[in-house]
């Protein structure tokens, strides 16, 4: 099933519709020509009912149950229109908005208005001000996700806005406006106005004249989009700087699989063989870590491993609703036992034991400075949504995107404030499992830029369980190399709870338990020499990839 699906649309009696508004009985369009506001039967598009505006061109109106709110092109006065009553209110302009109006929806005793930030049409963010009544006074301001949002719409819990350029209906948290999810409007070309309820969501189609009805399934947890074909060669060569003879080394490399946004059409062919493999953890199955023992290695003398694979990949969505994912406590037993630290430290088994004290020296989550800004962040919050989010805001806004990487402690990371990818994810788990969120973190590689092309690009993203969701990708610095755009509300959201069709998951980084992580972290990784000489690894990757039509899981 299809997170959303085009279920009505139908051509609506107006000659020039401005914006909708949600009634029980149907679907309010405004005419900003005829000054007229009607009632239409979104299924079958008959007119059920005419009313006389109160204002002169009524571009955008909302519907609060009680009354129809109207806001005046010309004059940028706002009125509210009592329809059962027959008494109407008129605000004015509201002190400290910009005009014009953009969008506005009202619910409870609060209203949304969606302006430009600045008194001209500019490329800049749009704004969506919060206004308490009956006061009127304006308590919050926030950034639209786009600068082409246009319509407001409140579902009850969440609030909405559309994008009419990327044609994309985003659900805000209405107190602050972080963006939470999006769904992309299919068989839509020109959208215009939003109205969303629990299971609907409508828009007018400017270019065909038309009423949209869309249904919502919420229960979707996710969606999958784009979609490319990759064809992959990694490139491996170990070359001995000399003077002495490396004796024997090992080389770990953990093979791709099938993962929920990517699928492995030709399974990787490696050269030379392995001499051993070891098992790996993959979700809630098994990988695989192949193993290149390397015999006497000579000065000047290189030794090349090539893993080749076909692998597909897609843009992954999650579609994340704070009250649905749950609290602390709402964690499986199962769950909180394999990927919490504080309870991998009670198991019987001494080498795990041993294995989690060797990782707290990398984690630190028992130091009082990691302790302490963690409770600082949360001020004892309990949903696992805003547990994550908060955690994920303070690493993104704080800790600066440097590259290369360097294995160094959460405690350095948080007191020099930057870091690589990887460095990210360790501070990032690191707060997680001081706050009782189990986390790990996948590996992999990204087809970047052009599609066939030679180069390098590893990356490490942080995933956190979310119960009814299973595990969520957070990407802590997917975009943090962009100085002005690394923390703005859309590019936090693009990379929390989503992957890309560009990247591919290789394997994971914080593997614990598997046969693999017990014989990482109980055997020193050293090189065996005659006398003094350099290994030196080199990496490279090429790369053919394709645009692919996505499939459906």
């Amino acid at each position: 099933m299809r997170a959303i699906e085009l279920v009505h649309r139908v051509v609506v009696p107006t000659a020039s519709p401005a914006s909708i508004a949600f009634h029980e009985e149907g679907i309010w369009i405004a005419d900003v020509d005829k000054r007229l506001i009607v009632l239409v039967d979104y299924r079958s598009g008959s007119r059920l009912r005419d009313l006389a505006t109160i204002v002169r061109r009524p571009q955008t109106i909302s519907w609060d149950g009680s009354y129809l709110w109207e806001y005046d092109e010309e004059t940028s006065d706002l009125y509210k229109h009592g329809i059962i009553t027959g008494t109407s209110y008129r605000f004015g302009r509201v002190e400290g908005v910009n005009t014009p109006y953009y969008g506005f929806t009202y619910h409870g005793r609060t209203l949304w208005l969606l302006s430009p930030d600045q008194p001209e049409f500019t490329v800049s963010n749009n704004q969506i001000s919060v206004i308490d009544f009956p006061r009127n006074i304006q308590s919050e301001t926030f950034d639209a996700p786009t600068y082409s949002c246009r319509g407001l719409s409140h579902d009850g819990s969440y609030l909405w806005t559309l994008d009419v350029e990327g044609r994309e209906v985003f659900a805000l948290d209405p107190s602050n406006g972080e963006v939470l999810t999006s769904y992309t409007l299919p068989e839509c070309d020109s959208p215009s106005s939003l109205i969303v309820t629990e299971d609907r969501i409508w828009t007018l189609n400017l270019k065909t004249n038309e009423l949209l009805t869309y249904m919502l399934h919420r229960d979707v947890q996710y969606s999958l989009s784009g979609g490319r074909r990759s064809e992959i060669d990694l490139m491996y060569t170990l070359r001995n700087s000399g003077p002495g003879k490396i004796r024997q080394i090992e080389l770990y490399n953990s093979l791709p699989d099938n993962y929920i946004n990517q699928r492995i059409i030709e399974k990787p062919q490696i050269e030379p063989a392995p001499d051993y493999s070891l098992e790996s953890q993959w979700d809630e199955g098994v990988g695989q870590v192949v193993v290149h023992d390397i015999r006497d290695l000579g000065p000047a003398v290189d030794r090349q491993i090539k893993f080749s694979f076909t692998i597909d990949t897609m843009n992954l969505t999650y579609h994340l609703y704070p009250h649905k994912i749950g609290h602390l406590d709402s964690i499986p037993e199962h769950i909180r036992k394999k990927y919490l630290l504080k309870e991998m430290m009670n198991s019987p088994d001494e080498m795990v034991r041993d294995i989690v004290r060797k990782a707290q020296l990398l984690f630190q989550t028992g130091e009082r400075e990691i302790c302490d800004k963690v409770a600082q962040i949360l001020h004892g919050e309990t949903n696992l949504f805003w547990i994550a989010r908060r955690l994920y805001n303070f690493v993104v806004d704080n800790i600066k995107y440097v590259l290369p990487y360097t294995s160094i402690s959460s405690r350095k990371i948080l007191s020099q404030g930057k870091g690589s990818c990887g460095n990210h994810a360790t501070i990032f788990i690191a707060f997680c499992q001081v706050a009782g969120l189990p986390s790990r973190s996948i590996v992999g590689f990204s087809v970047w830029k052009d599609d066939s092309r030679l180069g390098y690009l590893d990356h490490e993203i942080p995933e956190v369980y979310f119960p009814n969701y299973g595990w969520v990708p957070i990407d802590t610095s997917r975009f943090m190399s962009l100085p002005i755009y690394g923390t703005h509300p859309l590019t936090k959201f693009r990379s929390f709870g989503s992957l890309n069709d560009r990247f591919f998951v290789n394997g994971f980084g914080r593997d614990l338990l598997s046969p693999f992580a017990l014989k990482r972290h109980t055997e020193e990784r050293l090189a065996r020499v005659d006398e003094p000489c350099e290994p030196d690894l080199r990496f490279f990757m090429r790369w053919n990839s394709q645009p692919i039509e996505t499939w459906r899981s």
